[in-house]
């Protein structure tokens, strides 16, 4: 697509599917803490591997349901329903699974705490990558057709403008010249045709200049209020850019004194880990860096290599970017050397499946309403609906297990919400603005 075409859905609806998010991820991470509660486990390969392929079986159970291909076999249903070159599913089921392998990695050689932190600023990365693979070029594009529509404007003009010179040129009587030529004692009056050209004399040019004058307005018109739209459309897109990067790192400046203040706490009441060395520092900081740039290019490729350019349905993404995670997680499960052991723990510890399907569940329905968000808004409000999970997540640990609740802790949380609501006064903003520059053109036509 040429221009960016997302639908800018209702505020109404934007909360519905938060809250489901919400809804959903919280549990998912309750559920998940529990598996690593269980004696023994340190398998998050495993957990990665099974996790990923049920929610593909949920996937693929809901696009087979949601298919408009009637065909009798159930994989050559699921097959004609792709709508996306499995090339792009496969290059964002990479990101995916190296972004979750990274976190966890990070997890273990970092504390949670930090962790959080830096994890939290990848609502900067998600909208930094968006605002230059998606936004800017948009922009060059609708810059360069609204030139070329001038240009034309203008030369329709200019040919008009020929048009009715050479007419009236056909349609002016020729004037003449009379001059006195002496022959012998005869004066002879002789008529001598004069031309018209653009410098005539005023009695032939004031209808015609008139004329001109009148469409050369035209022209300056047209192209007065082309420039006025260019300049009020650039006026409008710059504080809709600046109040979203602003919002941004509200977001996630009340995220990282959020989390400071919960380490604070833990450290002063001796449950923080000291660090030995600087190397696992720096592994942990370097993995979750690469983590966050295939974060932001997992959300870019969802959104504008499926949803706006190939019109992909939530089912269809949700089900091969799963599939081809589930194969990408057993590559790297027999890879690790864990698969027996993994089996073992399975066999030993029943729990596991029960917890692993609801865990599932969970991931599913907050992955379902999370592209949602991304397809009927954008990957960068999806983004920070995920940094409100967060706060979220850490709250509802707060009601469960009674912690000392600071002034930092409460001052996070404004800076959440606050950021929050400033994206979203910008994100009304500019739809308010498409939709009366719509409606503006349809007047015109």
């Amino acid at each position: 697509m040429s221009e960016v075409t997302m639908r800018r859905g209702s505020t109404q609806r934007l909360l519905i599917f938060a809250l489901c998010v919400l809804l959903f991820h919280v549990s998912n991470s309750i559920v998940q803490e529990a598996v690593f509660y269980i004696p023994g486990f340190h398998h998050t390969v495993l957990l990665t591997f099974t996790q990923s392929l049920c929610v593909s079986l949920f996937a693929a159970l809901q696009l087979y349901r949601s298919s408009p291909v009637k065909s009798a076999s159930p994989w050559r249903r699921l097959v004609e329903a792709r709508r996306v070159p499995l090339r792009t599913y496969f290059m964002i089921s990479i990101m995916n699974t190296t972004s979750v392998y990274l976190t966890n990695e990070a997890s273990r050689l970092l504390s949670y705490s930090t962790q959080v932190v830096f994890k939290s600023s990848k609502l900067l990365f998600v909208w930094l990558v968006r605002y230059i693979a998606i936004e800017l070029p948009a922009r060059f594009e609708a810059k360069e057709v609204l030139i070329a529509h001038d240009f034309e404007e203008v030369e329709v003009q200019q040919q008009q403008q020929q048009q009715q010179q050479q007419q009236q040129q056909h349609t002016t009587p020729t004037k003449h010249d009379t001059s006195e030529i002496s022959s012998g004692f005869v004066a002879v009056n002789v008529c001598l045709p004069k031309p018209i050209t653009r410098f005539s004399p005023p009695c032939s040019e004031l209808s015609f200049t008139g004329k001109s004058s009148h469409n050369n307005g035209n022209i300056n018109n047209n192209n007065n209020d082309n420039v006025i739209h260019s300049l009020s459309h650039a006026a409008m897109m710059h504080p809709k850019m600046m109040r979203e990067a602003a919002s941004c790192v509200t977001v996630v400046v009340g995220l990282i004194l959020f989390t400071y203040a919960t380490t604070s706490t833990r450290v002063a009441k001796g449950e923080g880990d000291q660090d030995q060395s600087w190397w696992p520092v720096f592994a942990g900081v370097t993995g979750i860096v690469v983590a966050l740039v295939c974060d932001a290019l997992m959300y870019l490729g969802e959104e504008k290599y499926c949803f706006m350019t190939h019109n992909a349905t939530h089912d269809e993404v949700q089900c091969y970017v799963f599939l081809l995670s589930t194969l990408n997680g057993l590559v790297s499960l027999i890879l690790s050397g864990g698969v027996e052991e993994s089996i073992l723990f399975v066999n030993n510890h029943h729990v596991f499946l029960l917890l692993l399907l609801l865990c599932s569940l969970c991931n599913y329905g907050g992955t379902f309403f999370l592209l949602r968000i991304i397809s009927e808004f954008n990957s960068s409000t999806a983004t920070v609906v995920t940094s409100v999970r967060k706060v979220v997540t850490v709250l509802c640990s707060y009601v469960v297990y009674p912690k000392p609740f600071g002034v930092a802790h409460f001052a996070g949380v404004l800076l959440v919400v606050g950021g929050i609501w400033q994206y979203e006064e910008a994100r009304k903003m500019h739809g308010s603005h498409t939709r009366a520059v719509g409606a503006k053109h349809e007047e015109e036509k």
